[in-house]
């Protein structure tokens, strides 16, 4: 009797241990608690992100990424600022190195709003939320960049509600 629970938990709980520690290492799983990205990412949809995707390649522009905040929490914004850039806002618009930054994922009313100026330092990146209005992101942040260090991950695909998943493709510059 003991030589058959051996067996189940050989070839049952250790395999499911080590694959739920692969995707664990491999994957964040998270759910959307604020309505920060909507329309793109709903309140309450559950994302997947690739923990591996910043290994070998740098995060661009309009990345969505998940990330440590300043409290230990994960955060998902969309990348708007590079290490270098300038970033400034004029007549609700984003303006990148004194260009207007086009953004096709924003719908045409959504306006960007900050008195301010910023610079992104080396090894870091100016966030947004696609639903500027409801946004807490690098704009008004205790510390208005992402450290590349406190990234996670880049999302790749969300569960919005009874939809039953959205990929989220990556944004190119024209």
């Amino acid at each position: 009797m003991k030589k058959n629970k051996l067996i189940i938990l050989l070839k049952v709980v250790i395999p499911v241990i080590l694959f739920y520690l692969i995707i664990n290492q491999l994957f964040f799983i998270g759910c959307i608690e604020s309505g920060s990205m909507e329309p793109t990412i709903q309140k309450g949809a559950l994302t997947i992100s690739n923990k591996l995707a910043y290994k070998k390649y740098t995060p661009e522009r309009g990345d969505i990424i998940i990330f440590k905040g300043e409290n230990g929490e994960s955060i998902v914004k969309r990348i708007i600022g590079l290490p270098g850039d300038k970033i400034s806002f004029i007549d609700g618009y984003v303006y990148v190195n004194n260009k207007r930054l086009v953004e096709p994922y924003l719908s045409s009313e959504v306006k960007s709003y900050s008195s301010e100026k910023f610079n992104v330092p080396s090894g870091c990146y100016f966030v947004l939320g696609d639903n500027r209005q409801k946004s807490n992101d690098s704009r008004y942040m205790k510390n208005s960049y992402v450290d590349e260090k406190a990234i996670i991950g880049r999302a790749f695909y969300c569960f919005n509600g009874l939809n039953w998943g959205t990929e989220l493709t990556k944004y190119k510059e024209k």
